[in-house]
């Protein structure tokens, strides 16, 4: 394994753990937007869900298998 396959392997797993933290948040938040007794921690949070840096995973190339069909041939006169 490449120390390129390990950093995207490494990135992958750090955005889905900050995905799972951001659904567990939006829950919370949605939940409890207008209850009055939690107002201000819904408030926190969504200042925290605002400094969040989100992590990106780039893209993998692509690699392309090009096919060409055999030349015929050539006929003899």
């Amino acid at each position: 394994m490449t120390v390129q396959q390990k950093e995207m392997e490494t990135l992958a797993a750090t955005a889905k753990r900050q995905e799972v933290k951001l659904k567990k948040e939006m829950r919370f938040i949605e939940k409890f937007r207008y209850k009055a007794t939690k107002a201000a921690q819904v408030q926190s949070r969504l200042k925290q869900l605002a400094k969040v840096e989100l992590v990106k995973v780039p893209r993998p190339p692509v690699k392309y298998i090009l096919l060409f069909p055999n030349r015929p041939a050539a006929v003899m006169k």
